[in-house]
């Protein structure tokens, strides 16, 4: 804008003809030519940004993973050194002191292409409420160093892997991550709104920035939590359904059958939480350990009531207390496990 009210404003080195017609044309052609030079010295660009991730590690403990990357940079061939120096500044918003090096700039005829790498920690929010079976999403969050969108536009450079069919474009075939398989990766663009103008008083209050923004989801692998959950809790489960095929007047070792596997399956939940950070709600696998305490629960119960219908001769009531308990029991066990799991 400014430059359009200086082409309109500015009288220096502009000759005055006679005729009065020649002169407003010549006003009008100087106005249109300052125009076309500051739009197209300001006007908004598409930068096409990728990235090759070769290596990933991740620390879901700490809401972090390590990522060493390969990016690159498309710009339009008409720009300048200066403008190119300028729109090459971008930030990995999510990074905590990132090494981030430029590596190459080159010219061709349609493009300006600028490549470089980075790595170092990337920070991301975990979401365990389907843990043990979560799936954590892993983002790289790109943006402009100062140039809002106004002059910017990130749009991603996708470049296929060799499975034109694979949904893993942009990661390294060979990266492993331990306990954990990564089932896709792919671009999106977002606007971030910054409710500050950072104390530029050429900038507004409401600044807006082209962010493009790198996903990888790994989901967890299935294996360990029937290992680690379900067949220990199982095991413990079948101690307390023997209760119902001990007979009544045998409190003593019903009670015991069931306190242990009671203080048996809390100590297995606090193991398995240990491997987790503390978070204010509950998981799938706390669900599953307060179905197994129920189940216990119950068994215990129907001991104490069974007893004491024993006692009290109404031994009949009590055989089939005992009975109705054996198909009850694995009933809620299994309508509760695919509750919780699907």
């Amino acid at each position: 804008m400014k430059c359009l009210t200086s082409a309109f404003t500015e009288k220096k080195g502009i000759s005055y003809f006679s005729n009065h017609q020649h002169t407003t044309l010549m006003k009008y052609f100087t106005s249109l030519v300052a125009f076309v030079l500051c739009s197209s010295a300001f006007g908004q660009i598409d930068a096409r940004i990728g990235i090759y991730i070769k290596n990933l590690t991740v620390d879901q403990k700490n809401g972090e993973f390590y990522a060493d990357l390969y990016w690159w940079l498309k710009l339009p061939a008409s720009l300048d050194s200066s403008q190119i120096k300028e729109y090459a500044q971008l930030e990995f918003v999510n990074a905590t002191e990132p090494e981030n090096i430029l590596v190459e700039t080159k010219r061709t005829k349609d493009i300006i292409y600028i490549t470089g790498s980075c790595k170092g920690l990337f920070k991301f929010y975990p979401e365990y409420h389907a843990y043990p079976v979560d799936v954590q999403r892993l983002p790289i969050i790109i943006e402009s160093v100062n140039q809002p969108e106004t002059y910017i536009r990130l749009v991603p450079d996708s470049v296929k892997n060799g499975n034109s069919a694979s949904k893993l474009n942009g990661v390294d075939d060979e990266i492993s991550v331990p306990s954990y398989k990564i089932v896709k990766a792919g671009y999106f663009n977002e606007t971030k709104l910054y409710n500050s103008n950072f104390g530029d008083p050429d900038f507004s209050d409401n600044m807006k920035y082209s962010r493009i923004i790198f996903e990888m989801d790994i989901k967890r692998e299935s294996q360990s939590f029937i290992l680690k959950i379900l067949i220990p809790n199982l095991f413990l489960l079948a101690i307390s359904y023997l209760v119902f095929f001990i007979p009544a007047s045998q409190l003593e070792v019903a009670v015991g059958c069931t306190v242990t596997s009671l203080l048996a399956s809390i100590a297995l939940q606090l193991t398995i939480n240990g491997n987790l950070p503390d978070i204010g709600y509950l998981t799938n696998a706390d669900k599953l350990f307060h179905l197994f305490y129920l189940l216990i629960t119950i068994a215990l119960v129907q001991t104490v009531i069974t007893f004491n219908l024993d006692k009290r001769g109404k031994k009949e009531f009590a055989r089939r207390l005992e009975v109705m308990g054996r198909f009850v029991f694995p009933v809620i066990l299994l309508v509760g496990v695919l509750v919780i799991l699907t």
